[in-house]
């Protein structure tokens, strides 16, 4: 069984052995997440975007990395718990997305990563709680599996549109 805590430990451990300034998050079963806080999100990543809503999942789209470095500090005080940036995979809906392992990291480590929006990677916001912010995903499947918007943002959760 697939446990995001256990990734988490095993990446940070394969990064601190490379070299790299992974932050130690210190678990915390306490939800961080609350209807407020993800409503106050909502408003900055749409405040920050500058997206008007009929095209706001193609402008998105591929930018994961961007997006969630921009905000990570403004969602931090917001939260007053400093996220981690994650980069990884996803799997939803029975498929995965931007799947990579140690090799393909270590292989970036000594080689460069070249373009981002090249390269099969994901990013995100973790939590101390485990929690992940996902800014960009929902609106990267939307545009990859061309499902209708009719311009508005989806207001179902990620779990009913995948």
């Amino acid at each position: 069984m697939f446990s995001f805590d256990a990734e988490y430990v095993d990446a940070a451990k394969f990064g601190a052995e490379n070299k790299l300034d992974v932050p130690f998050l210190m678990p915390d079963e306490n939800r961080i997440l609350n209807d407020e806080n993800r409503k106050q999100i909502s408003e900055l990543f749409i405040h920050y975007s500058g997206i008007p809503a009929k095209s706001w999942e193609r402008r998105i789209t591929g930018q994961c990395v961007a997006a969630h470095f921009l905000l990570m500090d403004k969602i931090a005080n917001i939260l007053g718990s400093q996220p981690a940036l994650t980069l990884g995979w996803v799997e939803a809906g029975g498929r995965e997305f931007y799947r990579f392992g140690q090799q393909e990291v270590s292989r970036w480590l000594k080689e460069g990563i070249g373009s981002l929006t090249d390269a099969k990677l994901h990013m995100w916001l973790t939590l101390a709680s485990m929690e992940i912010i996902d800014l960009t995903f929902v609106p990267s499947y939307i545009v990859v599996n061309k499902i209708p918007t009719n311009g508005n943002r989806p207001s179902n959760p990620p779990s009913e549109i995948l």
